[in-house]
């Protein structure tokens, strides 16, 4: 096994607003939200209005990262931590063994640093329509209870 350390985590992030990619080092037991904060500093925006989303992946749907569950807690894949492997002139034979060890290759290549809300038009019984904001961060449930209860 490898001696590297992985108290740090390199993430790629892709700043949607703006069409490009950005790595990050973040602490592996910070929050999501703290590490929101750090990219909306660095970019310049709002961190209130962001989140970090994990787009779909093979058959996986994506999602959004909860704001208060460690970076640790998902399978994010260290960008730096693969090019430390190779530096450290790890066999393809034990990297075989790692992913083999691994019950499905369920890590993610970047993330997305993207709006959590976005209009929402409803078509009425009346036919006509009203746009409203939803949070995309929420349930189906969640977000039709959020409309109904703005709508009457």
């Amino acid at each position: 096994m490898s001696s590297i350390s992985r108290d740090t985590i390199t993430l790629r992030i892709r700043l949607v607003d703006k069409g490009l990619f950005k790595k990050f080092n973040f602490p592996t037991k910070l929050k999501v939200q703290e590490a929101i904060d750090a990219i909306a500093k660095s970019v310049g925006v709002e961190s209130a209005t962001f989140g970090l989303f994990c787009p779909p992946q093979d058959k996986d749907n994506g999602k959004w990262l909860k704001a208060d569950y460690p970076l640790d807690f998902y399978d994010l894949d260290d960008v730096e931590y693969s090019r430390k492997i190779a530096r450290n002139s790890v066999t393809q034979r034990e990297l075989a063994m790692q992913s083999v060890n691994k019950t499905e290759n369920t890590s993610t290549e970047f993330l997305e640093f993207k709006k959590k809300n976005r209009a929402l038009r409803v078509t009425l019984l009346d036919e006509t329509f009203t746009s409203l904001l939803s949070d995309d961060t929420k349930t189906v449930a969640e977000v039709t209870q959020d409309v109904l209860s703005r709508i009457g």
